[in-house]
């Protein structure tokens, strides 16, 4: 007999034989082995201990987590593959044999009239469509393969053929093409003894082996709802509170904008350091504002005014023919910080912007005025500069 870590290394195999989009490590991540494990290792075994409602619970959320109902009686084989999975229904007393893969939306499920044996017995080799229905205690041989769609009930199904259809009928046997409908199952329905069809059943429940929860299935149950609760709970408040934070990150760099645009319009006038808040639109809101003189962040050479262009006036960054420019123009670099309440926290924006002084420039000497200069505070006693080269009228024919 095969242990329990030997059939969910067949599941994981199957993963990758039946599916050619899986590679690497993916098939830790496909809901049918998430489905398959849970059963096999906790769901199963507590059933078979007898302590139904716990292998029922677990198997509710093993549904809940992946979309796949495997009641915690039902028998699966190794190599149990179900691609996609969603909608999958497999019922406590059906019996699965090796290799077998399911879509999504396949029921392997119950009449409603019979007791006891009541779902269907899968072969091995097994492959069934997507939304295909069987039901009742059918069998269903090896090597079978059931077209989407199809509904087999009360019918059972041989070895090595393809049936389709609704109801479904043998369209391939051995590879041959053929058209023979299915054999009527040996156990036939009984309306008047269902569970549905005959109402409650006159039995004692612990007749039929069937008993209440213990206390200890009540504790266990407890814990698991109260932790399953809690968990719900706090993954609601994180995704509050980071669409919260969001929002505020986005308004922060709103009112950042707005405030930078303000300094922009006369940067010589802050301080050092200044703060604020917004007044009634953000009571709780304030901003810092920290300012000082740097190097440019960006390099000046190179780049030239044209002739056209104005001694002095070359904006912060030209520099005017002939005219000597200081070798180390500064800027102001502001920075700026939004704080808001955060929970039990305070959070901040930050934003540093740049903006550059007028270079201080020296105007070369007139032509023809030997020994004339002009300074500036910032150039004063850095020597004369170079006379500037005298520019023939328009008009004057050259040499």
């Amino acid at each position: 007999m095969k242990g329990v870590l030997d059939l969910l290394r067949q599941d994981y195999r199957a993963i990758y034989r039946n599916d050619p989009t899986a590679r690497g490590a993916q098939g830790l991540l496909y809901p049918c082995y998430h489905a398959i494990l849970l059963h096999r290792l906790l769901a199963h075994p507590l059933y078979g201990l007898g302590f139904q409602f716990l292998g029922r619970l677990v198997s509710q959320i093993a549904r809940f987590l992946t979309g796949l109902e495997i009641h915690p009686g039902a028998r699966i084989g190794g190599g149990f593959f179900v691609d996609h999975g969603m909608g999958v229904v497999i019922g406590e007393t059906a019996e699965v044999g090796e290799n077998c893969v399911m879509f999504h939306n396949v029921t392997l499920g119950g009449t409603g009239h019979h007791q006891g044996k009541r779902h269907p017995t899968l072969g091995d080799n097994v492959f069934i469509g997507t939304a295909a229905t069987l039901l009742g205690p059918i069998t269903v041989g090896s090597n079978v393969r059931v077209g989407a769609n199809s509904v087999i009930i009360m019918h059972d199904v041989p070895d090595n053929v393809t049936v389709v259809g609704a109801p479904a009928r043998i369209v391939k046997l051995d590879g041959r093409e053929v058209n023979i409908p299915l054999k009527r199952t040996a156990t036939p329905l009984d309306p008047g003894e269902g569970l549905r069809a005959g109402g409650p059943t006159a039995t004692d429940p612990g007749a039929s082996g069937e008993r209440g929860f213990t206390l200890l299935e009540v504790m266990v149950a407890v814990v698991l709802l109260s932790l399953a609760l809690v968990s719900l709970l706090h993954a609601n408040n994180q995704s509050l509170l980071l669409k919260g934070n969001a929002q505020n990150v986005t308004q922060a760099t709103l009112l950042a904008r707005e405030k930078l645009s303000e300094i922009q319009m006369d940067p010589s006038s802050l301080e050092e350091s200044q703060s604020g808040d917004f007044g009634p639109r953000f009571p709780y809101w304030h901003w810092e504002v920290k300012s000082e003189e740097t190097d440019v962040p960006f390099d000046f050479a190179g780049f030239e005014a044209s002739s056209s262009t104005p001694t002095g006036s070359a904006a912060g960054r030209a520099t005017a023919p002939g005219a000597q420019q200081d070798e180390n123009p500064t800027a102001q670099m502001v920075t700026l910080t939004i704080f808001w309440p955060d929970g039990n926290k305070e959070s901040s924006l930050v934003l540093t912007d740049f903006f550059a002084k007028l270079v201080t420039q020296t105007p070369a000497a007139p032509a023809g005025a030997a020994g004339s200069k002009l300074e500036s505070p910032a150039t004063s006693g850095q020597g004369t500069p170079a006379p500037a080269t005298a520019k023939p009228p328009a008009g004057t024919p050259k040499q």
